[in-house]
């Protein structure tokens, strides 16, 4: 800046925002740790940082103004580029008279910095003789940054114009008296709640200025154009070149190193209000407890928006010259209840109380079944959290987020698990394994995740269904029905349910028609009446039919034969293929379900030798 022209003046910077923090938790792929050697991809040319800041972060920024015409601060971000000093003026350099001037551009390069998510600090290009011009340049300053979110320092940029004509050049001021006259633009920055900084290049802060002094109350931004900067005193900023290559700057760039170390000691978090929060840190010196307004006065920074604030304490009497620093958190508040509005097969609905100040809600649900988790962001008090497995159960919580002056999400703490089910789908499968004289063995398929199972009986009499019995546990999938009638006609369903806060029962199965099995039947009498002829006699039960079965086998293994006969017979007579043989017969009734078959237990057998 102070080898350029006049006009190209710049910069600001607000060394402490939390703003910066948050923003370099990413580390950019220039910000180097422990080490002193940068190579910048602005000018490809590596830069040796003094062993000092071996622990610092190196921060990549720049500094513009309205000569640098139209800035595209979307394109700085992508290019690596985590804050800018925007100029808000200048003072003339001619020697006729003091005049203060805002630059053009000021307005819109603040707005469009802080949308594009870049640390803002703003800067004054200075000509002041003494610390009354000093402080009116301050002043005019500040008057047009109040509303803007300045969260860099606030820099004095004290230069020659490089011309005999110019007002500072000429006017030959003392080192004692330029000092004073930084000390009084930078006093009024710090009383207006600010960081104050000085920038000038390594020649100006050793022959014109008592850096060392400025220093110990204020940051150093240092302009010096090389790969190896010499320069002995304390610095915080390094601008190392005005003619960097950055997409979204056309033309050459003043490219700056920042060097950050947070020292600030941590205090609790607090919960964000839209107001101002102040908390009274105890500073000790030694083991002495200082007094507020007698050994120090607080400064707050960022102490409003969400992100990490900043305190300082500036020592004042016996304490000046020392400086205790703290940050402490500011995040949304913590919904403590997230409360089920809906569910289906595949989703759960949810809605929560909206939290003061939060843009932004995080959802994390997670099957716990399966153990998977995803999330969900959304902007309003309310989710249908959709494509879930059915009959599976989910955990769902919710924390709230607000972004911060960088433009990054701050989220408070998870509100309470809120655990439901989505509510299952039919049961598929449903079949008959067994039957015996009074029951029927029902099977089904899993359905993994399922709380349980319902089983419905239908009674076509009444059209109604009634539960029966629920079988807790998803691998239970058969159930035995008992006392049921002998020959008994029954239809059935299945269901599963899931358990949470309600017992939610999934939709039912197709329905199973079945029958037990019918009576075994008793046989009144056998007879040969003539060749090859067998007459049996039984006791009608209720059944769809009976089937008869007469062979020279006594184990009907072979030489077999079969009849049907109707359900309203209780004789039948059937001829054999041999006369004069002993023949052995079974009878057993049959129950006709979705064409099978249900069959009773053989009777006795029957022996007779036929005529």
């Amino acid at each position: 800046m102070n080898s350029r022209k006049v006009d190209y003046l710049k910069r600001i910077i607000r060394i402490f925002s939390f703003v910066m923090v948050m923003l370099f938790a990413f580390q950019p792929a220039t910000v180097a740790l422990a080490a002193t050697k940068t190579k910048s991809p602005y000018t490809n040319y590596t830069y040796t940082h003094q062993t000092k800041f071996d622990d610092c972060q190196k921060i990549n920024g720049v500094d513009v103004s309205q000569h640098d015409k139209t800035v595209d601060f979307k394109k700085l971000k992508n290019a690596g580029i985590d804050f800018v000093f925007v100029r808000i003026g200048y003072t003339g350099y001619t020697k006729s008279k003091f005049s203060l001037n805002y630059d053009t551009a000021y307005k819109t390069n603040i707005t469009k910095a802080l949308d594009a998510g870049l640390a803002v600090g703003a800067y004054w290009y200075s000509q002041a003789l003494n610390t009354s011009e000093a402080v009116q340049e301050a002043q005019k300053m500040l008057s047009a940054i109040r509303n803007y979110n300045i969260t860099l320092p606030v820099v004095m940029d004290y230069e020659f114009a490089g011309t005999s004509a110019g007002r500072l050049d000429s006017a030959k001021l003392s080192k004692d008296a330029m000092t004073n006259n930084a000390l009084a633009f930078l006093g009024e920055v710090s009383k207006a709640g600010y960081d104050g900084c000085l920038y000038a290049n390594a020649s100006f802060l050793t022959n014109q200025l008592n850096a060392k002094q400025i220093s110990e109350d204020y940051k150093i931004w240092l302009a010096h154009y090389t790969t190896n900067t010499s320069y002995s005193g304390e610095f915080d900023f390094w601008q190392y070149t005005e003619t960097g290559k950055v997409d979204g700057i056309s033309g050459g760039a003043d490219v700056n190193f920042w060097y950050f170390k947070d020292n600030a000691q941590e205090l609790k978090p607090y919960i964000y209000t839209g107001k101002e929060i102040t908390p009274k840190p105890v500073i000790t010196d030694g083991d002495v407890i200082l007094t507020e307004g007698e050994d120090y006065v607080l400064t707050y920074q960022n102490n409003i928006n969400v992100g990490t604030a900043r305190i300082t304490a500036k020592g004042i009497n016996d304490y000046k010259g020392k400086s205790y620093h703290f940050k402490f958190l500011i995040k949304p508040d913590r919904t403590a209840v997230i409360t089920l509005k809906d569910r289906t097969t595949t989703s759960l609905s949810f809605s929560w109380k909206a939290v003061t100040g939060a843009d932004t809600y995080y959802v994390y649900v997670k099957n716990n079944l399966t153990g998977k988790g995803f999330s969900k962001k959304v902007t309003t008090n309310s989710i249908t959290i959709s494509n879930l497995t059915p009959g599976n159960e989910y955990n769902v919580s919710v924390k709230c987020g607000r972004k911060d002056n960088s433009g990054k999400l701050i989220y408070g703490a998870y509100s309470a698990i809120n655990t439901k089910y989505t509510i299952a789908d039919a049961v598929t499968g449903l079949k008959t394994t067994a039957r015996s004289k009074s029951s029927i063995t029902l099977t089904w398929n899993k359905k993994t995740g399922v709380s349980g199972y319902r089983i419905y009986r239908y009674y076509p009499s009444t059209k109604k269904y009634e539960a029966i019995k629920d079988i807790s546990g998803y691998n239970n999938n058969s159930y035995t029905v008992k006392g049921l009638q002998t020959g008994e006609f029954v239809y059935f369903r299945v269901a599963a349910f899931t358990q949470d806060s309600q017992k939610k029962i999934g939709y039912k199965s197709s329905l199973l028609s079945d029958s037990v099995r019918p009576q075994t039947i008793t046989v009144r009498g056998i007879s040969s009446p003539s060749a090859k002829k067998i007459k049996l006699h039984w006791y009608r039960v209720n059944c769809s039919g009976y089937q008869i079965q007469w062979s020279t086998s006594k184990d009907f293994k072979s030489n077999v034969k079969s009849a049907v006969v109707s359900s309203k017979q209780n004789t039948s007579t059937f001829t054999t293929q041999q006369g004069k043989k002993t023949y052995y017969v079974r009878i057993r009734s049959f129950n006709k379900v979705n064409g099978k078959n249900v069959y009773s237990y053989w009777a006795t057998t029957q022996k007779i030798r036929v005529k």
